[in-house]
C-alpha cells in the first residue's frame, strides 16, 4: 500500500473461529495491513451465536472503534458468516441519532 487508509479496519471472522492472539484466521493480512500503517481491529463476535446476537456485538465494537479512533467510518473485511454478521450490525444501526450524541 502506497498510502495509509483514512478509516480503521474491522475485521470480522466467519464461522467455527474466535479472534485469538495466538491463532490468527487471518494470516498475514492485518500484519501485512499494520505494517501499511492501518489501524486493525477485531469484531471478537462468538461464531456459533445467531446473526442478530453477533450483529448487536458488532455495532457496539463499531461505535467502540469510532469513539476510540475518532473516525468518521471504519472499513469492514468480514469472511463467511462474518459477512452476515456485519450486514445485520449496519442495517440495525441508527446512525443519525448515535453519531451525533
Amino acid at each position: 500500500m502506497e498510502k495509509q487508509l483514512k478509516y480503521p479496519i474491522l475485521m470480522v471472522h466467519g464461522m467455527g473461529f474466535r479472534d485469538r492472539k495466538y491463532l490468527n484466521y487471518w494470516g498475514r493480512i492485518p500484519a501485512a495491513l499494520e505494517s501499511a500503517g492501518c489501524q486493525i481491529f477485531y469484531g471478537n463476535q462468538d461464531s456459533n451465536a445467531s446473526i442478530e446476537t453477533n450483529a448487536l456485538v458488532l455495532r457496539d465494537k463499531i461505535f467502540e472503534i469510532l469513539e476510540k479512533t475518532g473516525a468518521d467510518k471504519v472499513n469492514v473485511i468480514a469472511h463467511s458468516k462474518g459477512g452476515l454478521d456485519i450486514r445485520c450490525a449496519i442495517a440495525s444501526m441508527d446512525w443519525e441519532i448515535r453519531l451525533h450524541q
